[in-house]
């Protein structure tokens, strides 16, 4: 099985900064069941860990990245050389079948419109005081994959990115509610049909279209 070459990153693409708001997000859940019948939206599980995952959760920008990508799932190997963040025009060597990724159809996955969850803010409290948390979506290429995109949040109270915070500070009890707090915002936008793909003019990620 070949590797999608048209999701890696290349020295033509650049960082996608122009709006995005009406496009979708796409995100693996670890396996097809993820509609919760009683509560009709996905389950919790399906989304992640929350303890682990919420300050920087990991999508991608539905389009040039289809549906059928999200079955790719690297081996430990894979991981050890491709899941890091890198430049939008680095040059990576092609991931090889079994030895770095595998098809995994036992996945599920859902959709997230951007222009939803964008700017949405999540209170969370320290002590007696409530605080802020904002809701942005960055391009965040990897090496995987140039249509990488993480769902961050602004901790308004110390002026950076929750995932920027030192990691014994992430762990603290405040983010312990801010995590249960975001993942419910994501799960209430969270869809299962495959949304209609709102197409991105290559000239927004082509350095020359």
């Amino acid at each position: 099985m070949d590797y999608p070459v048209e999701i890696l990153p290349n020295n033509n693409y650049k960082i996608i900064d122009c709006d995005i708001s009406e496009h979708f997000l796409i995100r693996y859940a670890p396996d097809a069941n993820i509609w919760n019948e009683d509560l009709e939206m996905i389950f919790d599980k399906s989304i992640c860990d929350p303890s682990s995952h919420m300050h920087d959760l990991s999508t991608s920008l539905l389009g040039v990245f289809i549906v059928d990508n999200i079955f790719l799932e690297l081996t430990p190997n894979g991981r050890a050389i491709y899941n890091h963040y890198c430049l939008a025009d680095s040059m990576v060597e092609i991931p090889l079948f079994n030895e770095h990724f595998v098809f995994n159809q036992n996945r599920g996955y859902w959709f997230l419109k951007i222009s939803d969850v964008f700017d949405l803010k999540a209170i969370y409290k320290v002590s007696e005081d409530n605080f802020t948390a904002t809701c942005k979506v960055c391009h965040t290429p990897m090496k995987w994959n140039f249509w990488h995109f993480s769902i961050r949040w602004y901790l308004e109270s110390k002026n950076c990115f929750w995932n920027e915070l030192p990691i014994n500070e992430q762990k603290k009890n405040w983010s312990d509610r801010l995590s249960h707090e975001t993942r419910s915002i994501i799960k209430m936008f969270a869809l299962t049909n495959i949304p209609e793909v709102v197409s991105l003019d290559d000239v927004y990620y082509k350095i020359n279209p």
